[in-house]
């Protein structure tokens, strides 16, 4: 795991490298760019809440009609292999 951690570091700042040398040719304070930790922490603090909210909220908006779903097949299977009626259900 931190081998990955330290090639994805590696790589960002070569690519920031790479991003200044070739804005160095256009812009006379290119080389001024630098990483700011604080506005990647907050990017990667957005990134995971987004993430983390676009994905439970479909799975809860869901809960009800899964739940209920699998309570009638419950249901239908009881009765049919009982060959009664499901008031239980």
């Amino acid at each position: 795991m931190r081998v990955i951690a330290a090639s994805c570091l590696l790589f960002s700042w070569g690519a920031l490298s790479l991003l200044v040398s070739f804005a160095a040719r256009f812009t006379p304070r290119a080389r001024e760019i630098h990483m700011d930790s604080t506005v990647l922490l907050f990017t990667l603090a957005v990134a995971v809440l987004t993430s983390v909210l676009s994905g439970t909220a479909p799975a809860l908006a869901a809960r009800d009609t899964v739940v209920d779903g699998l309570k009638e097949g419950a249901c239908s299977r009881r009765s049919e292999s009982a060959g009664g009626d499901c008031a239980a259900c």
